[in-house]
């Protein structure tokens, strides 16, 4: 019974810690997003990265663990190094089955950091992730079908319009709804 207790507390304990380093990595990163000095940012980043290096050594399979690569993903993103942050959102998604949200976050992530990057390929393969794989979870689906569509509007106006009618099936009250409805028209006005 003693040693029940004793493992309940540690878990507990580490619970606690493993929620104060979420925090003080997010409060480290929204202050490095905010601040207007180049000194200032800088110390923002360190503190990040000092809380962020702890989250992903201690705290691997918690939550915390994956919001430190989430955050550290983000942060690459911002620092306009698309190819590497579309690498660690991509090393994030979990299977759908087990997902949590920072899955689906990431998968939406990696699509628009493959585009920024100039990997169209990866882009829609990645956009098409977040519709298959969390297509009824995520709020970025019906963005992601757009994507898709916009993204394939150069290749073939044929594969675009099907993506685009795909969104309007599948998410009939999207409020991407109405550009895909217009793309679709403009799209069949240069084929004839």
């Amino acid at each position: 019974v003693l040693a029940g207790f004793i493992f309940q507390y540690i878990n507990e304990r580490k619970i606690e810690e493993s929620s104060d380093i979420a925090t003080e990595m997010q409060q480290a990163y929204f202050r490095w997003i905010n601040a207007d000095d180049v000194t200032e940012k800088d110390r923002q980043l360190d503190l990040f990265h000092d809380a962020r290096t702890i989250a992903e050594k201690r705290y691997t399979k918690l939550y915390t663990g994956r919001l430190a690569g989430f955050l550290h993903a983000q942060v690459m993103y911002n620092q306009r190094k698309f190819s590497d942050a579309a690498v660690m959102f991509n090393s994030l998604i979990q299977k759908p089955e087990e997902a949590d949200h920072i899955s689906s976050m990431s998968a939406m992530n990696a699509a628009v950091a493959f585009e920024q990057a100039g990997d169209i390929d990866a882009a829609i393969q990645a956009y098409k992730k977040v519709f298959s794989d969390f297509g009824s979870v995520s709020p970025d689906a019906p963005r992601a079908l757009f994507s898709v569509g916009r993204l394939l509007e150069e290749r073939s106006s044929a594969d675009a319009i099907e993506a685009y009618e795909q969104l309007i099936n599948e998410y009939p009250v999207s409020d991407w709804l109405g550009m895909a409805e217009n793309r679709i028209i403009f799209l069949q006005t240069l084929g004839e």
